[in-house]
């Protein structure tokens, strides 16, 4: 191997090695325990409805890494990270509160249908937002109302994202300073 090639490898290790990865803070996997602690710390809550296999996850994550917006995440909101091809099976928990979200009766019948916790994801997003396409954010109150447009898939940068949140922020706290 030459020494250039060396070199560039070396670079890019301690390159990756510095960057903040995304899963630096602790995303919660359940839409629930998120609003209990988003009702128990006073913010507002991020959720990401996303997949394993969404092929745009690469491009969406290198914004995340940015710093300021892992600390405004960190600080100011709880992160709640749904994953719609989750294959793990559910367990009664997952399922606590659903009645409060989902009362169509097409997101009634694929509840009753559900196996795994991504079809759980699936029927909340599908309820919360008549879509299912991923990636997904929403900035939501503790009463699953919204505080910004929800957004998806976008080739816009770190700042994109940290305008949102901020503006979700200043929404949530005009509501509950009411």
């Amino acid at each position: 191997m030459s020494l250039i090639r060396t070199t560039y490898i070396f670079i890019a290790l301690v390159f990756l090695s510095c960057k903040a990865e995304p899963d630096d803070f602790i995303y919660e996997k359940n839409l629930f325990n998120g609003i209990e602690l988003a009702t128990a710390q006073n913010k507002p809550i991020l959720v990401h409805f996303t997949g394993y296999a969404i092929r745009h996850n690469e491009f969406m994550d290198v914004h995340l890494r940015s710093y300021r917006l892992q600390k405004l995440l960190k600080e100011q909101f709880i992160t709640v990270q749904l994953y719609v091809d989750d294959s793990k099976k559910f367990t009664t928990s997952d399922t606590m509160g659903l009645h409060r979200i989902i009362s169509s009766p097409d997101g009634l019948d694929r509840i009753g249908k559900a196996r795994r916790v991504g079809n759980i994801n699936s029927a909340l997003q599908i309820e919360l937002l008549r879509n299912n396409t991923q990636p997904q954010y929403l900035i939501l109150d503790n009463d699953l109302n919204f505080l910004v447009e929800p957004y998806g898939y976008t080739r816009k940068d770190s700042r994109f994202f940290i305008s949102k949140l901020k503006e979700g922020l200043k929404n949530y706290k005009a509501i509950i300073s009411k």
